[in-house]
């Protein structure tokens, strides 16, 4: 797991099954005390890290090409923009599995607005609480964290999808609800083919028949990773407190440097009484020599003005990726291609019904009247959705 080795001794909060827990890391994690949120927060000072019940954050596993940090981020922020993902709290990353080219992160998308009492200024560190398990290589894991029944795919030991569904809940949804999550993944190269199924509930349930071995464990949840995860994201109490922390020491810069600079000032001001005649006669003399200049700059301003006004910019392939990304619906339609490929635009997806295709077609039609657009009749596929292709040529 990527992350950071702690050098002091953190207090990590979790949920497992009805209750929070508080624990803290020396050699190994040690339980300090289990009980209400509300209460255990009044115990603790602040900085503390808070494992999110996996119902508020949202997981979106991702292929992307492998870059530096700041690039991935960038690009699956974009992508999660694409899917409709993004959320004013902002999203975090973490990266699960790397191939040759490519690599697998789980998009983290936070909520908005983010709940009062994962405000607290007691939290400094906050993250969906899978990445603070120790996880099972091949995974899938079943644990409860209060009235949910958690689901965490793991690709070697990291997670890559999480899901919840309330607890109690019958055997038989369980199987039918991880099999739907199962193939979903399968089908997009998320996960392995062969999955161990470990299971925290303190039931017995069937095991899943895309599993290879299933463990039974006495523990209520996994145990904690012993190396925190790096936690990019910062909740709005986090950010309030860095701003806070920024401006107090931007006073004490100003406190001690207010002295000096004020001497200084005065020193300055008694040279520049003298030197500013001597520098207006300096000044009025190139303005002068640069009259001749100027006048010809101005002149070849003027004839750029006008060449401006010849430039379309609405054939450059970001601003047609902006037009058509305008004409999306709220509700009820997925793009999975959009290829510019000399002077051709390719636009595929899949809606719920083929009038929104229609209506989607004739909106990109009217936007950029410029491009000669077509679009076949669109397909239906198994799951009644309608798949449509447009092509647009300049």
């Amino acid at each position: 797991m990527v992350g950071r080795e702690v050098k002091e001794q953190p207090h990590l909060f979790r949920v497992v099954q009805k209750n929070w827990e508080v624990w803290q890391q020396r050699q190994s994690w040690v339980l300090r005390n289990r009980g209400k949120l509300e209460e255990l927060i009044a115990t603790n000072a602040a900085g503390a890290y808070l494992a999110i019940p996996a119902r508020y954050v949202i997981a979106a596993p991702l292929w992307l090409p492998k870059s530096d940090p700041v690039t991935i981020k960038k690009m699956a922020e974009v992508e999660l923009d694409i899917r409709g993902l993004t959320s004013k709290a902002g999203v975090g990353i973490h990266v699960s599995y790397a191939t040759e080219n490519q690599l697998l992160v789980c998009g983290q998308i936070f909520p908005e607005p983010f709940p009062t009492l994962f405000c607290h200024s007691a939290f400094g560190y906050v993250n969906a609480s899978p990445l603070f398990a120790q996880l099972e290589e091949n995974a899938v894991h079943l644990w409860q964290e209060g009235l949910d029944i958690v689901v965490v795919f793991t690709r070697e030991k990291e997670p890559v999808y999480w899901e919840t569904i309330p607890f109690p809940s019958l055997n038989t949804e369980l199987l039918s609800w991880m099999n739907c999550i199962y193939f979903s993944l399968k089908e997009a190269d998320i996960l392995p083919a062969e999955l161990k199924f470990i299971n925290y509930l303190k039931s017995e349930l069937l095991t899943p028949h895309f599993c290879i071995i299933s463990i039974t464990t006495q523990l209520s949840a996994p145990p904690l990773s012993e190396k925190l995860p790096l936690c990019d994201w910062k909740s709005p109490s986090r950010r309030t407190m860095e701003i806070a922390r920024r401006k107090r020491k931007n006073y004490v810069l100003v406190g001690s440097l207010g002295g000096g600079l004020y001497l200084l000032f005065i020193a300055t001001l008694s040279m520049w009484a003298g030197l500013r005649y001597l520098e207006a006669n300096r000044m009025r003399h190139k303005i002068e020599a640069l009259e001749p200049e100027i006048r010809s700059l101005m002149e070849i301003q003027k004839q750029w003005v006008l060449l401006g006004t010849t430039i379309d910019s609405t054939g450059f392939p970001i601003e047609i990726l902006h037009f058509i990304v305008k004409q999306i619906p709220a509700e009820g339609m997925w793009l999975t291609q959009f290829e510019f490929d000399n002077q051709k635009v390719t636009i595929s997806g899949e809606t719920e019904s083929v009038s929104i295709a229609a209506q989607f077609f004739s909106g990109i039609s009217k936007i950029l009247p410029q491009m000669q657009w077509d679009m076949p009749p669109p397909s239906l596929l198994s799951n009644n959705r309608a798949k449509f292709v447009i092509s647009g040529k300049s």
